[in-house]
């Protein structure tokens, strides 16, 4: 592949032997790597083993191609406090694993043979329903937005640039030329 986005990326946890499981698949598949931390995972009695914490987790993008920018995207609703202590968690499964953070996104710019692709690594909130997480989708969607408005400012500058040289152009050839004469009838 390409890009990878992958969700729920350890880096410290019991549950994946303590390794940064990320940076370990980019390394093994050779891969450029990007990560945000969305939650730290508590270690608590709360837990079975096989999701116990001691570390954190998030999302990742990795690529063989390179990034001309990244950046993490705030989402404008989190319908699980997960800041909350696990006797005052509202959710029952929230409760169940007790952390601190709130989902993120995260987006990135990747220079391709095919010009840049902007990619986004997600993990909508679980523990709510669907309205919820259209709304997070939300967030995401007027990103993309904002950036395609963004490219093509950039094209329609760069374009008008071109035309302003390409008009000058001709003015500026002629003036070299009037110099070149001069000096020649100087001499």
């Amino acid at each position: 592949a390409d890009v990878l986005s992958l969700q729920e990326v350890d880096m410290g946890c019991e549950r994946s032997s303590c390794k940064d499981i990320g940076a370990a698949i980019a390394q093994a598949l050779q891969l450029n790597y990007l990560f945000v931390c969305e939650f730290e995972e508590l270690h608590s009695e709360l837990r079975s083993t096989r999701s116990q914490g001691g570390g954190v987790h998030g999302n990742a993008i990795l690529s063989r191609f390179d990034f001309s920018g990244w950046h993490v995207l705030e989402h404008s609703h989190h319908p699980v406090d997960w800041d909350a202590a696990p006797g005052e968690q509202r959710h029952k499964l929230a409760a169940k694993e007790p952390r601190r953070g709130r989902r993120l996104s995260l987006a990135a710019d990747v220079v391709t043979p095919q010009g840049p692709l902007r990619v986004y690594c997600c993990h909508l909130e679980v523990f709510c329903g669907i309205t919820s997480r259209v709304w997070q989708f939300t967030d995401i969607l007027l990103d993309a937005k904002q950036h395609q408005q963004q490219l093509l400012k950039q094209q329609q500058q760069q374009q008008q640039q071109q035309e302003d040289e390409a008009k000058w152009k001709p003015q500026q050839q002629q003036q070299q030329q009037a110099e070149v004469l001069r000096l020649e009838q100087q001499q």
